[in-house]
């Protein structure tokens, strides 16, 4: 918008600047036109002066040269009527002096002598003389004027000749008649004549060569002018602006050819008055044009400057309008004005274009009319909020209101208004606040009230022992089960409370130094467990589970969750079932002790037998005893491998932590000379953590199972093993994948029971007990073990997961809660 704005006062300014401009163009092209007029009229007025006063010089001299013509005629015609002698002295004397331009008048004949004139002295000689060649040469009868030439007569001065040829009664050439006429003296004839001040006269021939001019200047006779004017446009007259040769001054001039003889007239009217006037018009314009141009252009910095006060001013205004709309689409919801007027209609005057969001309207949809925002109000809100906004109006108070709106593409919403109302001067109130949506916090209050609610069902009715401690061992909350049975009605009546404070303090500190690594550490405690006392006094069992709840950084303990479940007769029972255990282990440790030894004399007295009759037995006897001997030894196998699982646990060194990875290194040592033999690939992988387990029993967990991935294999592929290791907080686990033989999926469940063997013992050697023992194990240190194969000849991978346990802790003398 202020782009559109700019835009606008910038194409204001320039409509503006090119009026401006347009009427100083208008003016100045109005004075050029008026200046223009004037100049042409005066020079119309000079042209027409030149060539009147050309026309007038015309007919003048036309006439002079008219009578000189008419002489020479009537002189020829008085020679041809043979009267020369008696009339024509006295013809040429009256003639000369008749015509005072005249200064000499000749009769030249045939020979080009002079046989009369009226000059004294001795006869010219002409027959050089253009007067008399011209005509000499020709047949035809025609006036000839001869070029300008120096006076014979007064130096100084310049004459022309003017002839005509008479002829014989046979019309043969017989001489000429000649008349001299002075130049000067005919100059002298156009100098009486008034003309215009600065306007000249020059009269010449064709050839361009000056007879004389008016006013005189030295030396202008006989000099040959150079064409200054364009060509003719007609046979007689052309004008036009010449520089002056002899004073150059500019000249406007008519130069006019004369019809019967071959003489120009040139007419000059001199334009220094012209161009002054001209001159003054332009800068008597000019003047006005800067007058006029000043007062305009102070005229448009006054305009331009009340629009670059408007510009500003409005975009200062736009500035704080972005300013306040990128403010408003900051901020979560609409900003807002919201008025109200006494007959009870209402719009919004502004509205910031979060209302597209919290209403589905844009503001131009409500400036005039907010129905279209009341509409979308729940039904069962619409009264409340309105009537707010009444009381609103009434007290002038602030107006704070959360209600739920249907919009069309969102649905339900719910919205919170917060405004200020202030009181025009019609009485209509004007509110100045925004409204957000405070749909996501509602969902949260009511899932957290239904949360609540579910949790507090789940502490009254749960059998279990549930709660929570703050980082200081004291009580947030609990299970109602907890709070009997340490003697309470209510379970808040228990937070805030320490151990210390609800139980015995043997027990107390139990549950104290357990939890002391899960806040220095944050280690969590699993399935441990823990002795109570119930309401009578009796000793329980209670197996425990605490969890460290951290800070939101994630390693700084905050606090703990646990829960404890009675295992009292669990526990009676499992007691019960170890003692038969162990009564059953003894019995088979002793049955398998005890079967060794008649076997070990069966086995004896055998070999003594087949020695001693080695060279009686027939071969199907020596066959017989082998097969006794082979029986007794796999049955003495069998035994030993009896006495080895029934060992696990009770024969084996105790759980310790200890480094899984030295377990496994210490199998690796027992198996070299295989892996060696084989050439065998182990690639060893992962973490390898502390555990609390067996050394012994750890170590011949990995030789089962490491050896039986060496044991079971084609004779001619090379084993490759991948032993890895992963651990989470709570388990570790281990597998162990090979490129054996592989195992048939439908046999998995086979593997580790006691003397079960999947391949022939001709083909692979063993009791059948390795993964019996494993299995043993890995479920005496709580955990679990599988296999999975592909198929035969797709290799095996056994693993096995075993808890991460925390051992038993020393217990404490001093005092354990401050």
């Amino acid at each position: 918008m202020n782009q559109s704005n700019n835009g606008t006062y910038r194409k204001l300014r320039r409509t503006v600047t090119l009026g401006v401009c347009g009427i100083l163009l208008l003016f100045a092209l109005s004075i050029v036109y008026v200046v223009r007029n004037e100049r042409i009229n005066r020079f119309h007025g000079l042209a027409a002066h030149a060539s009147a006063a050309t026309s007038v010089n015309e007919v003048l001299l036309s006439r002079v040269l008219v009578d000189i013509d008419r002489f020479l005629l009537k002189t020829r015609l008085l020679l041809k009527q043979g009267k020369a002698d008696e009339t024509l002295p006295g013809s040429l004397q009256g003639e000369l002096a008749a015509n005072p331009e005249l200064v000499d008048l000749l009769i030249v004949d045939r020979d080009g002598v002079v046989s009369h004139w009226t000059g004294a002295g001795d006869k010219p000689v002409v027959h050089d003389h253009s007067s008399y060649t011209y005509h000499f040469n020709r047949s035809e009868d025609r006036l000839f004027v001869s070029p300008p030439m120096p006076s014979s007569i007064s130096e100084g001065e310049y004459e022309v000749s003017f002839s005509r040829p008479y002829f014989d009664d046979e019309q043969h050439f017989a001489g000429t008649v000649v008349a001299v006429v002075s130049i000067d003296r005919l100059a002298e004839i156009f100098a009486g004549i008034e003309r215009a001040p600065g306007s000249t006269l020059v009269v010449m021939n064709n050839d361009n060569q000056v007879w004389f001019r008016n006013p005189r200047v030295l030396g202008d006779s006989g000099t040959r002018l150079r064409e200054v004017l364009k060509p003719y446009r007609d046979k007689r007259q052309r004008s036009g602006r010449v520089i002056s040769p002899f004073d150059g001054k500019a000249y406007w001039v008519v130069e006019k050819r004369m019809a019967d003889f071959p003489l120009r007239i040139l007419t000059s009217a001199e334009m220094t008055s012209v161009m002054a006037a001209e001159r003054a018009m332009i800068a008597w314009a000019m003047a006005l044009f800067l007058v006029v141009s000043s007062v305009l252009f102070v005229l448009l910095y006054l305009i331009r400057r009340q629009m670059d006060d408007l510009e500003r001013g409005e975009n200062a205004l736009q500035k704080s309008h972005d300013l306040l709309t990128k403010l408003s689409k900051q901020v979560p919801g609409v900003i807002y004005q919201f008025r109200l007027f006494p007959d009870g209609r209402s719009c919004y005057p502004f509205a910031s274009c979060g209302i597209e969001d919290i209403y589905e309207v844009t503001p131009e949809q409500v400036r005039e009319d907010a129905a279209l925002t009341i509409a979308r109000i729940h039904p069962e809100d619409r009264n409340n909020v309105m009537s707010s906004v009444w009381e609103s109006a009434a007290a002038m108070t602030a107006w704070h209101q959360e209600y739920r709106v249907i919009l069309p593409k969102q649905g339900l919403r719910w919205l919170r208004g917060d405004s200020r109302p202030e009181r025009l001067e019609d009485s209509s109130v004007l509110w100045h606040g925004f409204i957000t949506d405070i749909t996501e916090r509602k969902l949260y209050e009511l899932a957290a009230q239904e949360l609540n609610r579910d949790f507090n069902t789940f502490l009254d009715n749960t059998s279990d022992y549930v709660y929570f401690k703050d980082q200081d061992s004291r009580i947030r909350f609990c299970s109602k089960t907890l709070a009997t049975v340490t003697g309470y009605d209510n379970w808040r009546e228990l937070v805030g409370k320490h151990d210390s404070e609800i139980f015995p303090k043997d027990i107390a500190r139990i549950y104290f130094e357990e939890e002391q690594p899960i806040f220095k550490d944050g280690n969590p405690l699993i399935n441990k467990i823990d002795p109570y006392y119930d309401l009578h006094g009796q000793l329980r069992w209670v197996n425990t589970n605490k969890w460290p709840v951290f800070d939101c950084d994630g390693k700084t303990v905050v606090g703990l969750f646990g829960t404890s479940r009675d295992v009292t007769e669990q526990k009676r029972v499992e007691e019960e079932l170890l003692r038969s255990n162990v009564d059953l282990e003894q019995f088979a440790y002793s049955v398998s002790h005890d079967m060794r030894q008649p076997l070990r004399m069966i086995t004896g007295h055998l070999q003594l037998l087949e020695r001693a009759l080695r060279d009686t037995l027939d071969e199907e006897s020596r066959t017989n005893m082998a097969f006794a001997l082979d029986g007794a030894s796999r049955m003495d196998a069998m035994i030993v491998s009896l006495l080895d699982y029934s060992r696990v646990g009770r024969k084996t060194e105790p759980k310790t932590w200890l480094e899984s990875k030295e377990a496994l290194d210490e199998a690796m040592v027992f198996l070299q000379p295989d892996i060696v033999g084989m050439r065998a690939e182990i690639d060893v992988r992962g973490e390898w953590p502390t555990v609390f387990a067996s050394r012994d029993e750890l170590s011949r967990l990995f030789l089962n199972l490491i050896g039986n991935a060496l044991k079971y294999r084609e004779a001619d592929i090379q084993p490759r093993i991948e032993i890895s290791s992963d651990v989470d907080s709570v388990n570790w686990r281990v597998s162990i994948r090979d490129n054996g033989i592989g195992i048939d999926p439908t046999q998995i469940d086979r593997l580790f029971q006691f003397f079960s063997r999947l391949q022939l013992r001709s083909r692979y050697e063993g009791t059948g007990m390795g993964l019996a023992l494993c299995r043993r194990i890995v479920e005496h240190h709580g955990g679990n073990i599988r296999a999975e194969s592909q198929g035969e000849g797709c290799g095996s991978t056994f693993s096995f997961e075993l808890p991460i346990s925390t051992p038993p802790q020393q217990q404490a003398e001093e005092p354990f809660y401050e």
